[in-house]
């Protein structure tokens, strides 16, 4: 799997958009960039939302001076607040035809998983959202007004994790409609998180969790995905490259960006013709920011119980059971969980010699572990 990143509207590889930084802030200072498409950025360009350097990301760059302002990217990192979104999806090559050439549309499940070591190792999966009779070559921006579902893989309030891997699959069936009867209805209840699969054939949300009556989510479980990709964020990894918030493209290896660029509208497109892509290898871009989300706030706990009411569920067919209260208690776990840690880094810094250079480092990670305590009740009192 390959991973291109949008310097602007272009693509770069990560060595060169890592290694872009310090060449930004010569620019800030009225020096030259020249971009991968031999295109020189000025010192004027700056002011589209392109910036660098430990507390500005970089932003999106227009074609030219009178490009449409765009919303700057919030900076990430350890110790601060990350939504991972779904921002586009291109099926390239898929669905399969059939053997005699029919069936070339099916119905698409996007399918998302986080992978968390911070506090239950979970990995859940959970469904984003349904497309039905998509074709191949086909661009789709996540689901609109008038569909169910989210583009949301994942929020946190604060980093606290040296590393998370998310993993993005495209799914394609002829779901039944009782399946994608149960899914909508679901959706109705996800509190703007996706629907969660903690099990086979069960789907969860923030307030209640389902089992589908006989096969139906066979799809999801059952063969290989279409086309998967999964990228890991190394927020505190020795030798690693620290993610920054920005429109990332995850694809094959076999994929050429050459010619191309990134339209947040419209995906991948042309340079010359600006027409939109269509090759045969898909491609998911993934967006990363730190912007806090209070409506997200349910994410977090929702992903953890996912990872662990499987044990607790032998329900029937087609039943619903109301997780509120179990939910609620694996909430003030994980808020136990966090908050005990809280304890242990408040008696360390408390150790700390005066002046120790430490100190600024761990309140900023205590800081951090408080705003991951939904609980008000077990929040301990700020460091001074």
């Amino acid at each position: 799997m390959a991973v291109w990143h949008v310097l602007g509207n272009e693509l770069v590889s990560t060595a060169a958009f890592m290694g872009s930084a310090a060449e930004f802030d010569a620019v800030a200072a009225g020096g030259a960039l020249t971009l991968p498409s031999g295109r020189a950025l000025s010192k004027a360009d700056l002011a589209l939302g392109v910036t660098s350097g430990d507390d500005e990301p970089y932003g999106m760059l227009g074609d030219d001076a009178t490009a449409q302002p765009r919303t700057d990217f919030v900076a990430i990192g350890l110790n601060r607040p990350l939504t991972i979104q779904i921002r586009h999806v291109y099926t390239g090559k898929y669905p399969r035809a059939g053997l005699l050439g029919f069936d070339k549309k099916k119905d698409l499940a996007v399918v998302s998983a986080l992978k968390d070591y911070a506090v239950f190792a979970a990995a859940s999966r959970a469904v984003n959202f349904l497309k039905s009779d998509v074709g191949q070559h086909a661009n789709i921006s996540g689901p609109t007004a008038l569909e169910e579902g989210t583009s949301i893989v994942a929020y946190q309030p604060a980093v606290t994790s040296d590393s998370l891997t998310v993993t993005i699959e495209a799914a394609f069936d002829n779901f039944p409609k009782a399946f994608t009867d149960q899914i909508g209805g679901a959706f109705a209840s996800a509190a703007g998180v996706p629907i969660f699969l903690p099990w086979a054939g069960y789907l969860m949300t923030a307030s209640a969790v389902t089992k589908l009556a006989g096969g139906l989510a066979d799809a999801l479980f059952d063969g290989r995905p279409a086309f998967s990709f999964t990228e890991t964020l190394a927020f505190n990894v020795p030798g690693s490259d620290i993610p920054k918030a920005d429109f990332r493209i995850l694809c094959s290896n076999t994929f050429d960006p050459q010619g191309l660029k990134f339209d947040p509208k419209r995906g991948l497109v042309d340079t010359e013709t600006k027409a939109p892509y269509s090759g045969d290898e898909p491609y998911v871009v993934l967006s990363l920011d730190g912007a806090e989300r209070e409506k997200l706030a349910a994410f977090a706990p929702t992903l953890a119980s996912a990872a662990v009411l499987q044990r607790f569920f032998d329900m029937r067919d087609g039943a619903q059971a109301s997780v509120g209260t179990v939910v609620e208690g694996l909430k003030l776990l994980s808020d136990s969980k966090y908050r005990a840690d809280a304890d242990a880094l408040a008696i360390q810094i408390a150790k700390l010699p005066a002046g120790d250079p430490q100190h600024a480092t761990l309140k900023a990670r205590h800081v951090a572990l408080v705003k991951n305590i939904a609980s008000d009740t077990l929040k301990p009192a700020a460091l001074t």
